[in-house]
């Protein structure tokens, strides 16, 4: 009787001894879920960390390497041209120092036959040029107006960096443009722009040296030369 008592007892305490581990073996299966779902979260969020990064790099490259419509681009590069020349006439009836003198005669030849061929490209293509300064230009041109002597002179220089600069990244913008004559255009003419830019940046340093020297007929450093081939684009 005894032996069966015992018999009896052992699948019992066999079936208690496995029900202890169940517990264990429970929170050993939700640890590991837990720690698959947390690997699946950190998978996602490199996944879309690295389409965010992929997809702001693509639209940096776009702004850095954008475009502008050929009509846009064809009323900016005109007004621009328009009031360098307004200005330019400007400071030759104002300045009385050659360097700001022959930098101004500089920039009426060139702007001049730029603007001419832009005239015919605009009506070959259909496009509308604009035919004088827009009137944020105009206001600058009014405040120079007001300058006489060494203040013309210096303003004068500085705004022609300031201008410059602009439309460098114009026509910049403009060579990527999918219209082939306006990117021609561009390109062609980008060379000079960027040369009357250094021409304006030497020319600020010009005038003040002058200035400082108190000589404001002397020639400078400042020496431009005559630009046409590159206005030609050759």
């Amino acid at each position: 009787m005894k032996s069966q008592s015992r018999n009896k007892k052992l699948p019992l305490l066999f079936c208690t001894f496995l029900a202890s581990f169940a517990p264990l073996a429970i929170t050993a299966s939700q640890a590991e879920s837990a720690e698959n779902h947390k690997e699946h979260a950190h998978k996602q969020h490199n996944d879309n960390k690295n389409k965010l990064s992929n997809s702001n790099e693509m639209s940096l490259q776009k702004h850095v390497e954008g475009t502008i419509e050929p009509q846009a681009f064809v009323e900016q590069a005109s007004a621009s041209g328009a009031a360098e020349i307004e200005l330019a006439k400007l400071a030759l009836q104002k300045s009385t120092q050659v360097d700001v003198r022959e930098f101004a005669q500089t920039m009426i030849e060139d702007h001049q036959r730029a603007n001419t061929e832009l005239r015919e490209l605009a009506q070959h293509t259909g496009l509308t040029i604009a035919d004088e300064a827009t009137l944020t230009q105009k206001a600058k041109a009014f405040v120079l107006q007001q300058k006489e002597g060494e203040s013309f002179d210096v303003a004068y220089a500085k705004h022609q960096v300031t201008a410059h600069e602009k439309t460098v990244k114009l026509f910049r913008l403009a060579t990527n443009s999918s219209a082939n004559e306006i990117k021609e255009f561009a390109e062609a003419k980008l060379p000079t722009l960027e040369y009357h830019l250094t021409l304006a940046r030497g020319l600020v340093d010009s005038v003040s040296q002058i200035h400082s020297s108190g000589d404001r007929t002397s020639k400078g450093s400042h020496n431009p030369k005559s630009t046409d081939s590159k206005a030609d684009g050759k």
